[in-house]
């Protein structure tokens, strides 16, 4: 799919976020027909909100914005030298003939051309730039919400899965991983953990498909490892702590994938010492 269907989609969809408004585009200036708030659009990417440096303040987020700008270097370093191990794809989940799909905190990931990416930041690969706690889109009007270890990164997450709620159409599918037992990181914030129960009443709106661990404990194991070792030889120093970090990821990365013995062992208790949790819903 080219990317003048992905933005006939998002013209179809499309909302103010203050107030659900038409907009009015002219030029780089998009309207609110209705409250007349002012947003911007250049080279087809709607911006919804300011961009500041100052909301990437540690070292290792822009770090991880560099790498984020190059997709292969990117999906490379997630799925392999990242400390948690993915036991299964959650892309499964989202059949092709749901039109619709938006990658809610996509980064600058494109997991497939025709899906919807928003983003806190301006990525390459971002259609619309924004705060997901105000999506947007018009009620009941997409088939997928997507979301992969972002819900965290938000401030207020029952309000980011309110507004998913809203958006999805009857029926609609929501996707989403986060994390239970792993170490802070900042994406430029990190405010929250859920346990499986706090999955459950997080998605509460949502008939329940599917729930179930993603990475198991060695996974939590290895990076609460990596972030002591760093943080007790750095003797202090931010900048040294971040060179170790880099290293331990390189030099230890194989032991996550004791997690696939683990996540298909009958006798596991997963719900205590996952790392982190998948949950797949429908909107009734």
């Amino acid at each position: 799919m080219n990317s003048v269907d992905v933005a006939a989609k998002i013209e179809s969809i499309i909302a103010c976020p203050q107030c659900l408004g038409g907009l009015e585009i002219e030029g780089e200036d998009v309207i609110c027909s209705e409250c007349k708030a002012a947003y911007k659009k250049r080279n087809g990417k709607y911006y919804f909100r300011e961009i500041r440096e100052s909301d990437r303040p540690d070292v290792i987020d822009r770090a991880k914005g560099i790498i984020r700008r190059h997709e292969k270097l990117y999906a490379f370093f997630v799925s392999v030298v990242a400390p948690t191990f993915k036991s299964i794809n959650l892309r499964k989940f989202v059949s092709a003939e749901r039109e619709v799909v938006v990658d809610l905190g996509s980064g600058n990931t494109n997991v497939n051309d025709s899906w919807i990416k928003i983003d806190y930041f301006d990525y390459p690969n971002v259609h619309i730039v924004c705060d997901c706690e105000k999506l947007p889109f018009k009620s009941n009007s997409v088939d997928v919400q997507y979301n992969i270890s972002v819900l965290e990164h938000v401030s207020d997450p029952y309000k980011v899965v309110s507004q998913i709620h809203r958006t999805l159409k009857k029926g609609g599918i929501v996707v989403s991983s986060v994390p239970f037992l792993v170490p802070y990181h900042a994406s430029p914030h990190d405010y929250h953990r859920f346990t499986s129960s706090g999955v459950l009443n997080l998605y509460k709106d949502f008939a329940v498909l599917e729930l179930g661990g993603r990475s198991g404990p060695f996974s939590a194991l290895l990076w609460i490892f990596q972030e002591t070792i760093a943080s007790l030889l750095s003797l202090g120093s931010t900048r040294i702590r971040h060179i170790l970090l880099v290293f331990l990821y390189l030099a230890l990365f194989p032991f996550k994938f004791l997690d696939a013995v683990f996540l298909v062992y009958p006798f596991r208790s997963i719900e205590n010492i996952a790392s982190n949790f998948y949950f797949v819903g429908r909107k009734e």
